[in-house]
């Protein structure tokens, strides 16, 4: 028989749904439960379990396959936002044999997070990106996403990420976070080596050139004038 009662079904509620239970009470008591509605949602919990099955089914067909790649996957699962089953989709996509794809550089064009480079008479007229195999973008693009907004860690990866979004965009900045993944997973599948991660304050201590030096000078003291602070006595040689 198909429970009805207002507040028995109110109380079936699961996780934060149950801070919503008087809600749902009321809203359970003014929708219309016919026999028709019982019928449909008591087929739910069935498709439910049919589709758990077939994924658990289709788990152990890729365990299978994958245990000749266990150590590749290992390695990338050391990249930070690559889990189990996005290692799993990369090899999947690109084999271990790196010697297909010359330098980095190429797998990262064969996925389509290369930035294209559309000039004339000196002028950027396009830089976006060139077409790849969708299932191998995929993968990292996950990847970059894990690491965009998840509170992890603090790494290389996610430093490079929020500092390229306060320039280039969210979406830019994804790409580029992909294309540092495909070039990391070349060079390890190629040396058989884990990743090695440079720090989230590598850019802090990254030499940089005078000119550089300058640029970042000059924003910071445009910064502090636009907050109304007198910064004349601060201004050094290189960056007036």
């Amino acid at each position: 028989m198909v429970e009805r009662d207002p507040a028995t079904l109110a109380e079936m509620a699961k996780g934060r749904l149950r801070a919503k239970i008087p809600q749902l009470r009321e809203a359970l008591q003014i929708a219309r439960f016919s026999d028709a509605s019982a019928f449909m949602i008591g087929q739910v919990p069935a498709q439910i379990d049919m589709l758990d099955a077939q994924l658990a089914a289709y788990a152990v067909k890729i365990e299978q396959a994958m245990r000749p790649f266990a150590r590749a996957k290992e390695l990338l699962m050391t990249i930070a936002g690559i889990s189990d089953r996005i290692a799993c989709g990369i090899i999947g996509s690109i084999g271990i044999d790196m010697t297909v794809f010359p330098a980095p550089g190429h797998l990262a064009s064969w996925a389509g997070v290369c930035p294209g480079n559309n000039r004339s008479a000196g002028r950027e007229l396009s830089s976006a990106t060139t077409h790849g195999d969708p299932y191998l973008r995929g993968w990292p693009g996950i990847a970059a996403g894990i690491i965009a907004q998840t509170r992890s860690r603090p790494n290389y990866l996610k430093s490079y990420y929020h500092r390229l979004r306060k320039r280039r965009g969210p979406l830019r900045a994804q790409v580029a976070v992909q294309h540092k993944i495909l070039t990391a997973v070349w060079h390890m599948l190629t040396c058989d080596v884990a990743y090695h991660d440079l720090g989230p304050d590598y850019f802090d201590h990254k030499p940089r050139s005078l000119q550089y030096q300058a640029q970042r000078a000059r924003r910071l003291i445009a910064e502090l004038i636009e907050q109304g602070y007198d910064v004349s006595q601060l201004i050094p040689e290189h960056a007036a």
